[in-house]
């Protein structure tokens, strides 16, 4: 076990605080999302027309946990996620107990609208959805005092981040072997 330091404990300190008792972490079932159909243009406009296939209703119908959809462009990920999702709520989950992540704001913004108008605008504001990105910034916001996070911070935007590196670079002389770094 790490020292704790003055400023308090390390990232891999034990907690000597007491926990509440969780249930066992139920790993995530990876189930791929296979296409029967050509893509299509609006994603949108097919979902009441065609049904999902074996893959889809197979993660649609999961009962054991978690479950991760991977699959290519306009194959219907947003459709099975959704599709989820109103399956979960139906079956009496609190929309504050799901999750669910996206890599981009339009699919999760796109989520959002399929539920809320099937379930209501109420129930759909209140399920947490969003970009892995976004979600992981909420999670340094909210514990990232625990890992020495600032409580102030900021993000960085592209440039800053090339000059950070770029600076880290020079001044620890790494790929000093190679012609033009910089």
């Amino acid at each position: 076990m790490a020292k704790p330091t003055s400023d308090g404990p390390s990232l891999f300190d034990a907690s000597t605080s007491p926990e509440p008792a969780r249930p066992a972490r139920v790993p995530p079932v990876t189930v791929p999302v296979e296409v029967t159909h050509e893509p299509v243009a609006d994603a949108a406009a097919s979902t009441q027309e065609t049904p999902l296939n074996q893959a889809q209703r197979k993660a649609v119908d999961h009962r054991g946990g978690p479950v991760i959809v991977l699959a290519g462009p306009g194959t219907g990920k947003t459709r099975v996620i959704t599709a989820r999702i109103e399956r979960l709520l139906r079956e009496g989950a609190e929309p504050e107990s799901v999750l669910a992540l996206t890599f981009t704001v339009k699919a999760a913004e796109e989520m959002r609208e399929r539920i809320a108008e099937r379930i209501g605008m109420d129930r759909a504001t209140r399920l947490r959805m969003g970009t892995f990105h976004g979600y992981g910034r909420s999670l340094l916001i909210r514990f990232g005092d625990r890992i020495g996070f600032p409580e102030q911070h900021r993000l960085m935007d592209s440039a800053q981040y090339r000059r950070l590196l770029r600076g880290l670079i020079y001044e620890h002389n790494l790929f000093a072997d190679r012609a033009g770094v910089g």
